[in-house]
């Protein structure tokens, strides 16, 4: 067994048993199991009424890697501190522990990788997850800019004025 399979199986069987406090915590688990673990997408809120969500992507030990925000990059964090003051955490999706391994190395090939628009944190959990780069936020403000320009365009499009004929009188 290699030393970093070795370091996984210790660290997973560590991290099967943490749990965050639930006591202030709205916790949605994409499969009913409400223990945060290694390999977990997780959306995290800062009230139950929604507002801007942050992905990260948990790895072994309580490190998480996260695309930190405009101006940022890929890093590592502290789960610790990514939940603090957190109301909401959505477990979006798990990671099966065979596929670990894997993941942690191609989240630390990313670490450095500059945040933007179209490569915000969701984007970046989502493809050490899934493989493929996606932001249901960054989506739905393209589609309601573009409903509210094509909306605009709309209103703006007038049919032509008849000409009224003025009869003349002899």
């Amino acid at each position: 067994m290699t030393g970093l399979q070795e370091l996984l199986n210790s660290e997973l069987r560590m991290d099967q048993q943490t749990r965050v406090n639930q006591s202030r915590l709205l916790i949605l688990s994409c499969d009913g199991d409400t223990t945060i673990r290694a390999g977990d997408w997780l959306r995290l809120w800062n009230s139950v009424g929604g507002g801007i969500a942050h992905d990260v992507w948990v790895a072994l030990g309580g490190v998480v890697y996260e695309n930190s925000g405009p101006g940022g990059s890929v890093r590592r964090n502290i789960l610790a501190n990514v939940l603090a003051g957190r109301q909401v955490i959505h477990i979006v999706r798990r990671t099966a522990p065979s596929e670990i391994g894997a993941k942690i190395l191609y989240a630390e090939w990313r670490v450095g990788t500059p945040w933007a628009a179209f490569y915000n944190c969701q984007d970046f959990a989502s493809e050490v997850a899934t493989g493929k780069a996606q932001s249901f936020q960054r989506d739905a403000a393209l589609v309601t800019s573009a409903v509210l320009v094509g909306l605009a365009w709309w209103g703006n499009q007038s049919t032509p004025r008849k000409r009224r004929r003025v009869r003349r009188s002899r």
